[in-house]
């Protein structure tokens, strides 16, 4: 599957919120094959907004420099093409992979089909962070993803049995604190929590939740955006983590190993604020 090529040049206009905005939504990519790139115009535009910027108003030259070089990586993305021939064997166990992320920035998953050694992105979506004073703590936001993935990947599921009906579901994400708190029984979440725990154990099982090393999580160059080179680079996007290879290979949840005290005793309070993530002047 290819894009339609665009060659995106904003030398020659005056350069305004409505004029990005336009220019932004002109490729198409309902799949999410290139959302990692795709979002960083994304996020520039809620800059805009959170800096009520008029629509027509012409924008000061800091702000067209970083739209120039967001230009350059919407015009290399729109030239990406993807595999889309699953040579999968239906009598064979397979298996649908949804991995979660989020930054102070942005909520994300990526969906991968897995088969033995074959595996494939089939989509990712994303949703912007909260902003102002509706900012949430980090793992509260990684709770949001794991929603936003649960949701994602149980449409996917619904679209991939038509053809492999015996598809087995594997949800991934790198917080530890997040999955405490899916799992908890012995107090009383905050109304936040525990509304979004009960959002996410109605799509699926706790037990079909895992956790991923977060160098090893596709959908965090989803919450954190990336260059299109680098996107183009990484086969942890194009195929997932290489352990999907293997099952005996899978991370074990919880772990063998005692937990960090700190991750127990912020999940237990549930109040954590951790160093942001995700940063746009990355490219």
């Amino acid at each position: 599957i290819s894009f339609q090529e665009k060659s995106f040049n904003s030398t020659k206009v005056a350069l305004t919120k409505r004029k990005m905005l336009s220019m932004a939504s002109q490729l198409f990519d309902p799949l999410g094959l290139v959302l990692p790139t795709t979002v960083l115009a994304r996020l520039f535009i809620a800059e805009l907004w959170d800096e009520k910027f008029g629509w027509d108003q012409p924008l000061p030259q800091a702000k067209v420099t970083t739209w120039q070089k967001l230009e350059h990586e919407l015009n290399s993305v729109s030239r990406f093409t993807f595999s889309r021939w699953f040579d999968f064997d239906a009598n064979q166990p397979i298996f649908l992979h949804g991995f979660a992320d989020a930054s102070k920035l942005v909520m994300g998953t990526a969906v991968y089909l897995s088969q033995g050694s074959k595996s494939v992105l089939l989509g990712s979506k994303s949703k912007l962070a909260p902003r102002g004073d509706k900012n949430r703590t980090i793992p509260q936001l990684e709770l949001s993803a794991m929603l936003l993935c649960a949701q994602y990947t149980a449409r996917l599921l619904e679209i991939v049995k038509s053809d492999f009906p015996d598809v087995q579901v594997r949800l991934w994400t790198d917080s530890e604190i997040a999955l405490y708190w899916l799992t908890s029984s012995s107090r009383k979440l905050k109304q936040f929590v525990q509304n979004k725990v009960n959002a996410i154990n109605s799509i699926f099982e706790t037990a079909d939740w895992g956790h991923t090393p977060s160098q090893e999580n596709p959908a965090d160059l989803v919450s954190r955006g990336c260059s299109a080179q680098s996107l183009r680079d990484s086969t942890l996007w194009e195929k997932g983590p290489t352990w999907l290879a293997d099952q005996s290979n899978w991370p074990q949840w919880p772990k063998p190993q005692p937990t960090s005290t700190t991750v127990l005793a912020a999940a237990a309070e549930q109040q954590v604020n951790l160093e942001s993530r995700g940063d746009i002047s990355k490219i």
